[in-house]
């Protein structure tokens, strides 16, 4: 359908070139975002047309597919709510203040959120308008459905949907992206 980007006041501008210049037509609008994220995300979803179901996708996240979106709307049309995850793989540790490990989180039923994150559009407008959204700070917004006791449904991460966190994610990243274009290119 049509994307909305939210943006930092500071890179409104570049955006929107980047935008003009790379000829997105489903990439029309760019709000600015808040200083959270939740200000963000509801800021986006005040700009969005009258949709069923909106999904949220981190622009750190360059690796999402096509599959990933559409599998994400669907359950989100279904269940009110889905997230794409992954299995948590690694064994995790829980580490006090000085540094030592304070005991072994047990790993069964573990799942890494990622994004997309898609909801049906008025209930997540409900979510973040209820006193619990306005009030409370959200990581992401399956979160805050999880405060109000809504559904939020995970859909298995299929592929690769790496985060850019830390400057050594962006080789790794990069490389993954040229070998995709390179399958794609003719």
């Amino acid at each position: 359908a049509d994307v909305v980007v939210v943006a930092g006041e500071h890179t409104l501008s570049a955006i929107r070139a980047l935008i003009d210049r790379g000829n997105w037509t489903k990439a029309r609008t760019v709000v600015t975002g808040g200083a959270r994220r939740q200000d963000s995300v509801l800021a986006g979803l005040r700009a969005t047309a009258e949709r069923e179901v909106v999904l949220i996708h981190d622009a750190a996240r360059p690796l999402a597919t096509a599959e990933q979106f559409d599998a994400c709307a669907l359950a989100a049309r279904g269940a009110g709510g889905a997230i794409i995850a992954r299995p948590v793989p690694d064994t995790l540790k829980r580490v006090g203040d000085d540094g030592e490990i304070e005991t072994t989180v047990p790993r069964d039923h573990l799942w890494a959120a990622q994004t997309p994150q898609g909801f049906r559009r008025q209930l997540l407008l409900d979510a973040f308008d209820s006193p619990l959204g306005q009030s409370g700070s959200f990581t992401d917004e399956a979160s805050l459905f999880e405060a109000l006791g809504r559904t939020v449904r995970v859909v298995r991460s299929g592929g690769l949907n790496l985060k850019l966190t830390l400057p050594e994610d962006l080789p790794v990243v990069e490389a993954l992206l040229l070998a995709r274009l390179a399958r794609v290119e003719p």
